[in-house]
C-alpha cells in the first residue's frame, strides 16, 4: 500500500464526541488516497460525514504508552471505516490493516509504535471486521 493523501489531523471541527456512546462522529468528509499493490491507479477512500468511529480503540491500561489520540488518529478513522459494513471501498481485512499501518507512517508515527498498533489490529481486530 502507498498513501498519497491523508489530512493531517482530526480536529474538533471535523469530529464531535458523544459521551454516552463513546464514539466520535465526523462532521465533514475526509479523503485518503491509496494505491493498492497490483493496481496502477490511486483510489480515493472517502470517509463520509456522519461516520461514527472510536478512533484508536486502545485499552485504557495502555494509554500511557499509546493513547486513543495522536499522530495515528486519522489512520484509525480510515481503518475503522474500512472495517465498517457501510464502506463502499472493498478492502480485505489485511488490506485495511495495511492502510492503517501505511497511514500511520505517512503521518510520521514512530515505526515501532506503528508496528505495535498494526500487529494489535492483526491479532485482535478480526471480530470488528464486517
Amino acid at each position: 500500500m502507498k498513501i498519497y493523501k491523508l489530512p493531517e489531523e482530526v480536529s474538533v471541527s471535523i469530529c464531535r464526541y458523544t459521551r454516552d456512546s463513546k464514539l466520535f462522529t465526523l462532521s465533514k468528509d475526509f479523503i485518503c488516497q491509496v494505491e493498492r499493490p497490483g493496481f496502477s491507479t490511486v483510489e480515493d477512500i472517502r470517509v463520509p460525514k456522519g461516520f461514527k468511529t472510536n478512533l484508536a480503540s486502545v485499552p485504557r491500561l495502555f494509554w500511557p504508552l499509546i493513547g486513543p489520540f495522536g499522530k495515528w488518529t486519522m489512520a484509525a478513522g480510515v481503518h475503522d471505516y474500512l472495517y465498517d459494513k457501510e464502506c463502499v471501498n472493498k478492502f480485505t481485512r489485511k488490506e485495511a490493516d495495511l492502510v492503517f499501518y501505511e497511514a500511520m507512517r505517512y503521518h510520521h508515527v514512530n515505526i515501532i509504535t506503528a508496528k505495535v498498533m498494526y500487529y494489535m489490529v492483526r491479532l485482535f481486530g478480526k471480530g470488528s471486521y464486517k
